[in-house]
């Protein structure tokens, strides 16, 4: 889409907008209904089946105090956005990107005709590919990875300032651009895009200004975390014991109270979401899969799949629809010995 068409686009009014503007005591009126603080469910802004979508944040509108059960990425196109984040007030500028995990409560101020932002809500799992090659030591890698369990309770956000950096606009505007067109491949155009646009803000760090509500636990709850979601094969309690210098029963309090799992659960919700992404994203065997997961026992794990997704491996693997590349082998198969991988007939 041309970059005047885009534009056109992005500022023309909705009926939405064009009722607020007309009727500002109506700021609220999408709201209205709701009670004290709420959560935004990813089933109100995009379809079951999609991990990521694009809205533009309504002008004229008053958010009351809420969070997401998803990610949340803001960019603000044009102008600037006001919001209020658990108790500061902090204000978008033009060229800004701010990324909130499930937890973080904010509350969004009216913005004015010229003030244009958009919303880009993402589930957890949509990272999943990106983590196979972006560095998980870093400010980006730790909100996401703090959003990707159910029973994590801490909220954190990240605040780019970006106005200056023209790859980031060009990213971002690829990205918008990418929505619109929305091909049957722009699902995988937009993971490239979104990983090269978080690359490039961790090439500007001093620009970065991250926060969490987080106590010392909370910090060692996100440490193991990323331990479980970076050696998921093999890790263990007593392995994280040493790794974090913290006594086995500390560990498994702290995960439990920041998480509302056990070790045991969170390991087996990770090695489950690792192999449906390997059978999305990769042609390899359920066999091979299996083992490179951590699991030796088939049977046993046919069983837990089929209870989280409802159905089997074959058929999981046959209602995505995944068109393979038989040249690519996924990171964690990249660790094991060969064996001759063919096709799931």
């Amino acid at each position: 889409m041309r970059k005047a068409m885009l534009h056109k686009k992005l500022c023309d009014l909705s009926e939405l907008e064009i009722f607020l503007a007309e009727n500002p005591k109506e700021a609220e009126l999408e709201f209205i209904k709701k009670r004290g603080r709420f959560t935004i469910q990813n089933n109100e802004v995009m379809q079951d089946d999609a991990l990521i979508n694009m809205r533009r944040h309504p002008r004229f509108l008053h958010v009351p105090e809420h969070k997401h059960d998803y990610i949340e990425m803001m960019y603000v196109y044009q102008g600037n956005l006001k919001q209020r984040v658990e108790q500061s007030i902090v204000t978008l500028k033009e060229g800004d990107i701010f990324l909130l995990n499930r937890n973080i409560f904010h509350e969004v101020f009216p913005a004015g005709q010229d003030d244009i932002s958009l919303n880009i809500c993402i589930k957890p799992k949509f990272f999943y590919y990106l983590f196979s090659f972006i560095d998980k030591n870093n400010v980006i890698s730790q909100l996401i990875t703090s959003a990707m369990y159910d029973g994590y309770i801490e909220g954190s956000y990240l605040h780019c300032s970006a106005a200056g950096n023209v790859k980031v606009k060009e990213i971002m505007l690829e990205i918008v651009d990418e929505f619109y067109i929305n091909s049957a491949s722009s699902e995988a155009k937009l993971k490239m895009l979104i990983g090269l646009l978080f690359i490039e803000l961790l090439q500007n760090l001093s620009k970065l200004n991250a926060y969490t509500v987080a106590s010392q636990d909370a910090r060692l709850a996100t440490n193991i975390l990323d331990i479980i979601d970076t050696h998921f094969m093999d890790v263990s309690l007593q392995s994280i014991a040493v790794i974090t210098q913290h006594p086995q029963c500390k560990i498994t309090r702290v995960l439990k109270e920041h998480t509302g799992m056990t070790f045991k659960q969170l390991l087996q919700e990770k090695r489950l979401e690792k192999a449906a992404e390997m059978l999305t994203n990769t042609c390899a065997t359920i066999e091979e899969i299996i083992s490179a997961v951590g699991y030796d026992n088939a049977s046993y794990f046919y069983k837990i799949f089929k209870n989280k997704f409802g159905v089997s491996l074959n058929s999981f693997r046959k209602n995505h629809e995944a068109v393979f590349n038989s040249d690519y082998v996924h990171p964690v198969l990249a660790q094991l010995p060969r064996s001759g991988r063919t096709p799931l007939k």
